[in-house]
């Protein structure tokens, strides 16, 4: 089987390259085929004589059966299709295939020379095949790409994502809609359209009548790309064919596709998948969604009792109001077997504070949840009364390990920072953290709090801490060093202060004393923007940084003039004491004011400290 392995190694390869498929590489794969075909018929008159398999032998068999490749930047020819058709006739026993064709210029006759070559793969229990962008495959390559489809009668599971600029045409995908009743086999089902495809409106109606047909389907996943104009016909008939059997359902429409009223229609259709265990659903941008369609969405999710694991994403000027986001939370409290929710509301959706709390509040009734994730982006006029019932909803959820909370540009005070920070404390198991709040003005005292809550943290090992103008000062980045020398089981930690925090050189000393306990941390990650800093408090955050003993990766990007070359200078004398940094990604802004040659000099200074580390393998270094 070895010769299988070269000639499978070889085509993949030649397919990577930028450059035309030359004679000499046609040779090449000509000679392997050959040599490969001999030797699978030598090994099938040997079969009978084979009492045991080797491990080597089984692996070598095991590869076969799964195949990548990619084609890109390749102008597809006539005298490359037959060495690719024959090729996949060598190896047709091939169970699972991807193919991805990027800048390839395949066109109409690439696509069907592509699909006569999946062709010869008759085993085929797995496609995934991806078209890219400007391939410019038209209806005739995507009628080809459908009979070929037709042809793969073992197919259980396919994925076809048609990106932007093929223009397939609507004749194109009507065939491609027929050609799907017809797998009636298919478990598993992925589809993705890009736009500037030409559609037309028929295209939601008849998947949706397709997907009727796929009796045994239990997962299906669609991506609508931006600006397809569903409507909210569009979005109805395509929901119709959505299948009691459904365990795992994926779908997403892009931005401005103005689904507006089709939402009730797809909620109703939503009532009937009362098997689901994982539901993802998320709304593209401007989509005129309408607020009391949301009524019929959280009666939809209400009757969902298998459901473990809940995305709902609605982005940015959707406009849904406050009663939308309370309609959606009297459906979550019912999914009382979620173990997973995650939750997006996008800018400028006006859900405003009573709306926020009932949601919150909603959550406090999921006791099984591992893993909570919610977002309130900018512009939803939440305030600090947002935030009173997370200390009860956190208290109740005793099994959380994964949380992620983030807060967009509201009307958070230190009022309601220092509800967060009192609710936090209730979470004892958490291992994950991701807390982000912009340009709400929690000052020195809500970020205190908050740091002294994840002092609670034992068992935390990944900590990503996100603030974004809030005015915390030099106290408040002392709560979050005072934090820190409390987890001794950190293992990654991101943060980033942006300016107007004016944490100072005493808040970058903090931070500093703080890392010196964090033992076993691998991944560190710290953003620092216009703080004013200088070099006493850079001196002191080298002397923590020289501390962590098991760190591997550090990416640092401070942008403050008075830090510079002389604080980057501290970093690396210091760094250089961690002997297991494998990774190193430096972005930082230095003083335009000083002497060329004085800049110069200290570049060098660090250049030579870096070089004299000689253990890295991955370094970008960059000056600002």
């Amino acid at each position: 089987m070895s010769t299988l392995i070269n000639w499978q190694n070889t085509l993949k390869s030649l397919f990577l390259t930028q450059n035309h498929l030359l004679e000499s590489d046609l040779n090449v794969l000509q000679s392997q085929r050959s040599a490969c075909a001999e030797e699978i018929q030598q090994n099938s008159k040997k079969q009978n004589q084979i009492s045991s398999v080797s491990s080597q032998y089984f692996a070598q068999e095991q590869q076969q059966k799964d195949l990548k490749f990619t084609i890109k930047k390749n102008e597809f020819n006539e005298n490359n299709y037959q060495t690719l058709a024959e090729g996949m006739k060598e190896i047709s026993c091939v169970k699972s295939l991807d193919i991805d064709v990027q800048d390839a210029n395949l066109q109409s006759k690439g696509a069907e020379a592509l699909s006569y070559s999946i062709k010869q793969c008759q085993d085929l229990e797995r496609l995934s095949l991806t078209i890219g962008q400007y391939n410019l495959i038209g209806q005739e390559g995507i009628i080809s790409i459908s009979k070929c489809i037709d042809s793969l009668h073992n197919l259980n599971d396919l994925s076809l994502i048609i990106e932007r600029n093929n223009s397939i045409g609507e004749s194109g995908t009507d065939f491609l809609c027929q050609t799907l009743k017809k797998c009636t086999k298919l478990t598993h089902l992925q589809f993705s359209f890009g736009n500037c495809n030409r559609f037309g409106n028929t295209l939601y109606s008849n998947l949706g009548s397709s997907l009727k047909s796929l009796t045994n389907l239990q997962s299906l996943r669609l991506f609508f790309d931006n600006n397809l104009n569903i409507l909210p016909d569009g979005i109805k008939h395509l929901s119709e064919g959505f299948l009691h059997n459904l365990e795992n359902l994926d779908i997403k429409f892009g931005s401005n596709n103005n689904i507006g009223s089709g939402l009730v229609g797809f909620a109703k259709s939503l009532k009937i998948c009362q098997k689901l265990k994982n539901l993802s659903i998320q709304f593209g941008d401007s989509n005129n969604l309408q607020s009391q369609s949301f009524l019929k969405l959280g009666e939809a999710v209400k009757k969902m009792s298998q459901l473990q694991i809940l995305q709902i994403n609605i982005e940015k000027n959707n406009k849904i109001g406050e009663s939308a986001a309370i309609e959606l939370a009297n459906g979550i409290k019912n999914c009382q077997t979620l173990k997973s929710l995650n939750f997006t509301i996008g800018a400028k959706n006006d859900i405003g504070s009573q709306g926020c709390n009932q949601l919150i509040q909603s959550m406090g009734y999921l006791t099984k949840l591992n893993t909570l994730a919610f977002q309130f982006d900018e512009q939803n006029n939440i305030n600090d009364q947002g935030f009173d019932s997370l200390e009860n909803t956190l208290e109740k959820l005793t099994e959380l390990q994964i949380l992620k909370l983030v807060i967009g540009k509201n009307i958070i005070t230190n009022e309601g920072a220092i509800k967060i920070g009192i609710a936090l404390k209730k979470c004892t198991q958490l291992e994950v953290l991701q807390y982000s709040i912009e340009e709400n003005n929690i000052g020195s005292e809500g970020s205190k709090i908050i740091g002294e809550s994840i002092s609670n943290f034992l068992n935390l090992k990944n900590l990503n801490l996100k603030f974004g103008r809030n005015n915390i000062r030099s106290c408040g980045a002392g709560g979050f060093g005072d934090a820190l020398k409390t987890c001794p089981s950190l293992e990654k930690l991101k943060f980033e202060i942006d300016s107007k925090n004016q944490i100072g050189a005493d808040g970058l000393s903090f931070i500093g004393e703080g890392l010196k306990n964090c033992i076993n941390l691998k991944s560190l990650d710290m953003v620092i923007q216009n703080n004013e800093l200088n070099i006493d408090g850079a001196k002191e955050l080298s002397k923590g940084i020289e501390k962590l003993v098991s760190l591997q990766e550090i990416k640092f990007k401070i942008n403050d003039q008075n830090f510079g070359l002389d604080g980057t200078q501290e970093m690396f004398q210091k760094l250089k004491q961690c002997q297991k940094l494998r990774k190193i990604q430096f972005n930082i802004y230095h003083k335009h004011s000083e002497e060329e040659d004085v800049v110069k000099t200290k570049k060098m200074n660090i250049l030579n400290k870096i070089y004299k580390m000689k253990r890295m393998v991955d370094l970008k270094f960059k000056f600002n």
